[in-house]
């Protein structure tokens, strides 16, 4: 894969996954920005960025998003909470980063399958081919 010459805005770099792509993308000599409302658990791979920004702020956003190319967006709750706890990160922090993407012509990557195949028990192994029971 060609390595782009905008940077790449990482949204919830600090999570599981994020900092998983961040080691990855960095490695191959993506330009990154990473940011999460947590600071990054250890060091920040070489040639990338970390800024500690909340979702729910759409100027920062906005200000991260700047020249980028691609938002990559994992930010947000991923597992179940009450509607009042997750609306704000997960709709609204939504929004910022699509609206980021819209004003800045950017190509979006959205994270957001991994409840299609909710309802099994956490020790099934799951498969490519199985049903698609979506909890939320």
């Amino acid at each position: 894969m060609d390595v782009p010459n905008k940077p790449v805005l990482l949204t919830g770099a600090s999570g599981i996954l994020g900092r998983v792509l961040a080691k990855a993308l960095a490695e191959q000599g993506w330009p990154l920005r990473l940011t999460d409302r947590v600071p990054f658990p250890g060091p920040v791979p070489d040639g990338a960025t970390f800024t500690q920004v909340d979702l729910t702020d759409g100027a920062a956003v906005l200000r991260l998003a700047e020249g980028c190319g691609t938002i990559v967006h994992f930010g947000g709750i991923a597992f179940e909470h009450p509607f009042e706890t997750v609306i704000e990160p997960n709709i609204r922090g939504l929004y910022h980063a699509y609206e980021a993407a819209r004003r800045e012509g950017a190509r979006m990557v959205f994270a957001s399958s991994n409840h299609v195949v909710g309802f099994y028990e956490r020790t099934q192994v799951l498969d490519h081919d199985c049903y698609l029971r979506p909890d939320g």
